[in-house]
């Protein structure tokens, strides 16, 4: 795949455009990536960066969430994206695990440094198709707006639900909880893949992007204002 295929897209509040102009483009430049979008919300909200307890920037995120749908459905089928934090720095050329991972997976997380491979939404890789629309059109954004699930860490908390399997609702008729999770080792054995059934799709994590010998700094859970952002991502 040509890497003039991958779109890159950043979401911002406006506040934070300083971060992303002044830390994280410049990092993506310094690698090899070149389709950079910056989605940015115009009034920043009544809230602190990263407060996921807080359920004005739950609200943002869930709309950061429905643009990130529609921006899937307004590309060429067979189009990947990756959909960014705007408080991650990169310390290494990453074109070629965003490929590779994608070329094995619809849809790709970023991972934990733990085992329990859960799923952060800070860096998701796209695969722009109707298995991906059918999920999020019919399950994902649909759970999120009904507010179910709600909690600290919404809209992320019902990825590692619907995905992971972690919880059921009460109504299950239609099944969109029903997931089987068959957890394998690809040929890279740091690529989990679990394969959802009814929708025929392969979710997986890009390996080794954080932690020690990682191709990147995720300034997450680290800075609840701006100016600490700036300085964390020093």
């Amino acid at each position: 795949m040509n890497k003039n295929n991958l779109d890159i897209v950043i979401y911002c509040t406006d506040n934070f455009l300083p971060v992303v102009t002044g830390k994280v483009i410049p990092s993506l430049k310094s690698t090899d990536i070149d389709n950079i979008h910056i989605w940015y919300h115009k009034n920043q909200p009544d809230c602190q960066p990263g407060a996921t307890d807080n359920s004005i920037y739950q609200d943002l995120m869930i709309e950061r969430k429905i643009e990130y749908t529609n921006y899937i459905r307004s590309k060429k089928a067979g189009s990947r994206v990756i959909f960014l934090d705007a408080d991650i720095i990169f310390k290494s050329p990453i074109i070629d695990t965003f490929i590779a991972c994608l070329d094995k997976c619809d849809i790709v997380f970023q991972g934990s440094n733990d085992d329990r491979f859960y799923l952060c939404s800070g860096i998701v890789g796209v695969k722009c198709n109707k298995k991906v629309l059918n999920f999020m059109d019919n399950v994902f954004i649909p759970c999120i707006k009904s507010g179910e699930f709600r909690q600290t860490g919404t809209p992320q908390a019902e990825e590692n639900i619907l995905i992971r399997g972690t919880a059921q609702p009460e109504n299950n008729q239609d099944g969109y909880l029903s997931i089987e999770l068959k957890i394998e080792d690809s040929q890279s054995k740091n690529i989990k893949i679990p394969y959802i059934k009814k929708y025929d799709m392969t979710i997986g994590t890009f390996p080794k992007l954080i932690g020690d010998g990682s191709m990147l700094y995720h300034a997450m859970n680290t800075a609840h204002s701006i100016e600490a952002k700036l300085e964390a991502l020093n």
